[in-house]
């Protein structure tokens, strides 16, 4: 009992300890946060004391706005060509994915049977949830292509339930 009784006492030190240390760590981050505040009004004080000091010319004020609007439409151009990247990727997945739906579609052509449409079936599976992630890139590039004043029209087609049965049943 007594060797419990000095692993409690033990626990009871620790714990106080990280109480302490706890609280002090908290009163140290209200320290920072308050000293963070005070920074930051003294910097917007000496902004505006700038700011009143040196006033803008309306030609360096339009020049400044020329740049400013030079800068977001180039951004925009990059969201643009990245969306693009992104949805070529994406085709080059689908591509990758035909050509193997293609391989056994040969074997199916030439007496596969059951055997020969099930590959086939999966590998246009897998085609198909590849032209899904497709077909969202290519929704973004399309917003992305809308934002520079491009039109871009898709039109994906999809191999539906019917299509697959009569191919396996004829």
């Amino acid at each position: 009992l007594e060797k419990e009784y000095k692993e409690y006492i033990s626990a009871k030190q620790h714990y106080d300890e990280l109480v302490y240390q706890l609280e002090y760590a908290n009163q140290e981050v209200l320290n920072l946060e308050s000293q963070i505040s005070n920074n930051a009004n003294e910097i917007t004080k000496k902004l505006r004391n700038i700011k009143s000091r040196y006033q803008y010319s309306d030609e360096s004020q339009a020049y400044a706005e020329e740049v400013n609007r030079l800068l977001y439409k180039r951004k925009e151009y990059e969201e643009a060509i990245n969306a693009v990247r992104e949805t070529l990727y994406h085709a080059d997945e689908v591509m990758r994915h035909l050509q193997s739906a293609d391989g056994a579609s040969t074997w199916d052509m030439f007496g596969g049977e059951l055997f020969a449409d099930i590959l086939k079936y999966a590998s246009l599976d897998k085609v198909g949830r590849a032209v899904s992630v497709m077909k969202n890139s290519a929704l973004n590039m399309k917003a992305e292509l809308s934002d520079i004043s491009i039109e871009f029209d898709m039109d994906l087609d999809y191999i539906d339930g019917t299509t697959r049965t009569f191919d396996v049943l004829f």
